[in-house]
């Protein structure tokens, strides 16, 4: 079969390579179509077509989604694939309009991102309007303008998710969002973010750490604290307490003598890095948001070594890890457990490879494999 990938977005995209890969295991012809990506370097599709996604074919504005939806047709046309993996709401929109079997693949689950978007969008107009203080009344029409389109995006994108999840068998990435979308479609598999064996299969078993050392992997925005990605206190917490040391990955910082950041790292240095701590935290203050978002860091710390603590709303790291983590409320339990561990680090070592043996067997992307090639036949 020729599987067509199709995205809003361009490579490198982990989750979409991975099911590519899959597809071409079992003797699939794959290939992708989405933003040029001049960088990306990989032998996984048999060929990359690019398109010119905008904000406004986004939003379905008359001119940018027809001529979106010719570049499409022309796609389409000379590749004639035999399934759509339609990945997010948009590329599955676009490939709704034409006559071909869809997979809907919804990385993010799109009620709740645009209900996010109304807690965040608020605060950056805050900050546009305050940096920019002479061209107050133009910014008063340009966000008048702004708030009709976000409208406008909140009724399509929930729309069109649930649409799409009542048309096409469908993928999503955590039980609790497969309950919501079950609401409107009956074929609804979920298949986690899990690493790849080939990324893990090399990795050491757990050495013994002398000192407590723990690390947080993410990218948080420089300018403003998003709500569901709020770390407000943890920076303060390991310098003013005598907590072990902390290293920030994806983020940058003034390093102080308990705290080191590294800014962005690639996937394979970012192991090394992790594996040199004990400890993986998800610390984000608690959010009604995270009850539907799986942190794929959370199974990335799991294969490497590190006992996982995370706040109590990612109801998904303890469905996936069980004991193997620790879920707690806010920054004073964090910083109990913290303690508890800094004095029992020989019981820390036994649950870091505890963790990492148990990640091993079942966190795995390959143990859902199946289920993707299941879904394919019901197309």
């Amino acid at each position: 079969m020729k599987i067509l990938h199709f995205s809003e977005l361009g490579l490198p995209d982990w989750r979409i390579e991975k099911s590519a890969i899959t597809g071409s295991k079992f003797g699939h012809s794959v290939y992708f179509a989405g933003l040029f990506s001049p960088n990306y370097r990989s032998d996984v599709f048999k060929k990359i077509f690019r398109l010119n996604w905008t904000w406004q074919s986004k939003l379905q504005l008359p001119y940018y989604y027809d001529l979106l939806k010719k570049q499409t047709k022309n796609i389409l046309d000379e590749l004639s694939p035999d399934i759509i993996h339609a990945h997010n709401i948009f590329a599955a929109k676009i490939s709704s309009e034409f006559d071909y079997p869809i997979v809907y693949d919804g990385h993010e689950y799109w009620s709740a991102y645009v209900k996010n978007q109304r807690e965040i969008i608020p605060k950056i107009d805050a900050i546009a309007t305050n940096t920019n203080i002479l061209s107050f009344p133009r910014n008063i029409i340009r966000n008048g303008f702004k708030k009709i389109l976000r409208s406008r995006s909140e009724y399509l994108w929930m729309k069109w998710e649930r649409d799409l999840v009542s048309k096409y068998p469908s993928i999503t990435v955590s039980n609790n969002i497969a309950n919501e979308l079950k609401k409107y479609g009956k074929k609804v598999v979920v298949i986690p973010n899990f690493p790849s064996k080939e990324e893990i299969i090399k990795f050491p078993e757990p050495f013994y750490h002398q000192r407590l050392s723990s690390v947080y992997a993410g990218i948080e925005s420089p300018s403003f604290i998003l709500p569901h990605r709020n770390l407000n206190g943890l920076i303060d917490l390991f310098n003013n307490n005598d907590l072990g040391y902390l290293v920030m990955i994806g983020i940058e910082g003034k390093s102080t003598n308990k705290i080191n950041f590294k800014g962005y790292l690639q996937r394979s240095i970012m192991y090394d890095e992790m594996m040199n701590n004990s400890i993986g935290l998800i610390p984000l203050k608690r959010h009604w948001s995270h009850i539907y978002i799986s942190p794929n860091k959370a199974f990335e710390y799991a294969h490497s070594g590190l006992f996982v603590l995370a706040t109590s709303l990612f109801t998904s790291i303890k469905e996936h890890l069980g004991n193997n983590c620790i879920m707690y409320e806010d920054n004073a339990e964090l910083s109990n457990n913290l303690n508890y561990f800094k004095t029992n680090l020989e019981e820390l070592y036994q649950r870091r490879i505890a963790i990492f043996n148990y990640a091993r067997e079942n966190l795995l992307w390959e143990n859902y494999e199946n289920k993707i090639l299941d879904i394919y036949k019901v197309c």
